[in-house]
C-alpha cells in the first residue's frame, strides 16, 4: 500500500524512535532524519502548510544542528528533538516551546541558551508541558506548571525553561512526562517523573 491509502505502508529507511500524541506522530530514522505527519494547526509538523496525513521529512537544515538527531518527543501541539551533542530543538505551539517564544514555530529551533550552559541528554514533551535531563543531572521544563509538573512550585509556568527543584543529591538520568484531559470539569493535570542516577 501506499502512504495515504489507509492502509499500512513501509517508510524509507530504518527507524530507532517515534513519538506520538493524539494530533500528531513523529519518526526518527537511525541516521537522524525526522518524520511527521498527523494536524499542523501550530506548525507541530515542522514545515508549513496544513495538515499532513502520510509522513513527510523535517527539515533541520537551517537549524544549526551541531550533530545529528538522536530523540524526538511528541507533545500536544507542538515537537521536540535532541541531537547526539546536546542541543535541544522545540517547533509548534509558542507557549511550549522553551525558547521564550510567542509566536508558533514551523521550523526546528535550537533553544540552549535557556539550559544555563547545559546541553540536554533525555527530553519528553508532556500534553502542555516539555522536560529535558541535562548534562548535569538537573531537570528544566517549560510550559504549563499546573499542579507541579514543571518541579519548580504549584504554580509555575513559563515560555522559558525552569530550572526543577530536585531533591538533595539527586541527580537526573531521564524523564518522562504526561497528562490528560479536561474530564468532569477537572484538568488538564500534567505531570514529570524522574528516574536518578541510583536507580
Amino acid at each position: 500500500a501506499s502512504a495515504g491509502s489507509g492502509y499500512p505502508c513501509r517508510m524509507p529507511g530504518s527507524f530507532s524512535e517515534n513519538g506520538t500524541r493524539p494530533d500528531h506522530t513523529l519518526a526518527l530514522t537511525q541516521g537522524g532524519t525526522i518524520y511527521s505527519w498527523g494536524r499542523n494547526g501550530h506548525g507541530q509538523l515542522g514545515y508549513g502548510g496544513g495538515d499532513s496525513f502520510f509522513p513527510k521529512q523535517v527539515s533541520t537544515a537551517s537549524s544549526g544542528l551541531d550533530s545529528r538527531v538522536i530523540a524526538v518527543s511528541a507533545g500536544y501541539q507542538f515537537s521536540m528533538g535532541l541531537t547526539a551533542k546536546g542541543q535541544v530543538i522545540t517547533w509548534g505551539l509558542a507557549s511550549r516551546l522553551g525558547g521564550g517564544s510567542t509566536a508558533d514555530r514551523t521550523k526546528p529551533t535550537v533553544i540552549n541558551s535557556g539550559l544555563n550552559g547545559q546541553f540536554g541528554e533525555a527530553i519528553s514533551a508532556g500534553l502542555t508541558h516539555a522536560e529535558v535531563v541535562t548534562s548535569a543531572g538537573q531537570v528544566w521544563g517549560w510550559g504549563s506548571g499546573a499542579h507541579g509538573a514543571l518541579g519548580a512550585g504549584a504554580a509555575a509556568a513559563g515560555a522559558a525553561p525552569i530550572n526543577a527543584i530536585l531533591p538533595a543529591g539527586f541527580r537526573a538520568t531521564a524523564i518522562a512526562t504526561g497528562g490528560t484531559d479536561v474530564k468532569n470539569g477537572v484538568g488538564p493535570v500534567d505531570f514529570s517523573i524522574a528516574l536518578g542516577a541510583d536507580g
